[in-house]
């Protein structure tokens, strides 16, 4: 029997249908209402911003600190022991626990002119080990962050809690211990924080490529819809600044800035057409062997 067949004989039966839950088939319909309710990959989605919980979580220990150690900004700290570490990993250069503190001391320093306060350098390397010590979670003995969240499994909230870590020590290939980040941790600074709204939208697409020649279409749905997100910020931005020029001509600089933005945008659109042509052709070609498997 056909679904339709199956729905039309349901109808015949029962006069009102809007009183009675619809029939299921194999699961069908409960797993059509638990997609609807919970998409999977908002748990990933979930995962991933977890693992800025403890990064902003420095602020809040700001407030608690030591007066003396007020003036100090942890989460600037940190992000910039988190550059330190992946400029010079894998360069022969690895930066250790002592080199990291010493390449935070002038950032200090001039936290303690800003806010009119005499340098001190015991001061300052208290501040910087509390900085690593808390990347570390030392308090915990090193162990990983327990982060705990609700995910939605076939229409039931579950717990579940995630191991996080920022910062770790390894030895490297001479034996000595150096610094290294944790993926997640290295993907967020990379991967959020620095790529502008044209190269993140490449590099979305190329994802999108690559997904879906492994035939990974799920995760090609994702990265389709990250990739639509950075086209539309691109327009809100050209829009944002077209209207500004509505409102006060003089407020834009069109020669040295909307003319490169336009031709830039231009030249980014058209590059776009070509890529997205060739994913749809690849989804095209995933969908038929799809066809042909089934």
């Amino acid at each position: 029997m056909t679904l339709s067949e199956h729905s039309a004989r349901s109808t015949e039966s029962v006069p009102n249908t809007d009183d009675v839950p619809p029939a299921k088939s194999n699961g069908q319909v409960a797993q059509n209402v638990s997609a609807t309710m919970w998409d999977p990959l908002l748990t990933h989605q979930l995962r991933v911003l977890l693992h800025t919980d403890r990064l902003l979580s420095l602020q809040h220990r700001d407030q608690h600190r030591p007066d003396e150690l007020k003036q100090y900004d942890s989460l600037s700290l940190a992000l910039k022991v988190f550059d330190l570490i992946i400029s010079h990993t894998g360069l022969g250069q690895d930066i250790d626990h002592n080199q990291a503190i010493n390449e935070l001391l002038p950032l200090l320093e001039a936290m303690d002119r800003a806010a009119g306060i005499g340098p001190e350098r015991e001061r300052q390397l208290q501040m910087a080990e509390r900085v690593l010590h808390t990347l570390y979670n030392q308090d915990d003995g090193r162990q990983p962050f327990k982060l705990a969240y609700t995910t939605f499994e076939q229409g039931t909230a579950v717990k579940r809690v995630l191991s996080v870590r920022l910062l770790e020590e390894r030895y490297n290939v001479d034996g000595d211990p150096v610094l290294r980040l944790s993926n997640e941790s290295a993907n967020l600074l990379l991967n959020a924080l620095t790529v502008d709204l044209e190269d993140a939208q490449a590099a979305a697409e190329a994802i999108i490529q690559s997904q879906l020649a492994r035939g990974r279409i799920q995760e090609a749905r994702a990265s389709a819809q990250w990739a639509f997100q950075q086209s539309v910020r691109l327009r809100e931005h050209i829009e944002r600044r077209v209207l500004d020029t509505r409102r006060d001509f003089q407020s834009v600089n069109w020669q040295e800035e909307m003319r490169p933005l336009l031709e830039e945008s231009l030249i980014h659109i058209k590059g776009r057409v070509t890529v997205e042509a060739s994913i749809i052709a690849t989804a095209r070609e995933q969908r038929e062997q799809l066809v042909l498997w089934s």
